[in-house]
């Protein structure tokens, strides 16, 4: 498929996404909305919000991020650095 393709293709979906949410906040106003996806779409502010603001430029985002750790309860803030506004850390699910 190549990486141009896969690119577009993703873009063109974080748009879609932004657009839906940024509909509902016009027809609803004063309204929240809590969209949810995969990291990959919002991480460093990137994908869907990127698009949302373009949409909404006025708009305000809150980015969660939620990753598994081995050590969940050490927070190592270089390393997650961009990863959102608020970066909640899990253990990782036990193996059966």
């Amino acid at each position: 498929m190549g990486i141009d393709k896969i690119l577009s293709s993703q873009s063109l979906w974080d748009a879609t996404m932004a657009y839906s949410v940024a509909e509902s906040l016009k027809k609803n106003k004063g309204s929240l909305v809590v969209h949810l996806n995969g990291g990959f779409h919002t991480e460093n502010r990137l994908g869907t919000v990127e698009h949302f603001l373009k949409y909404r430029k006025n708009g305000r985002a809150v980015v969660v991020t939620m990753r598994y750790e081995d050590d969940f309860k050490k927070f190592d803030a270089a390393k997650h650095a961009d990863a959102g506004d608020f970066v909640m850390l899990t253990q990782k699910p036990l193996k059966e």
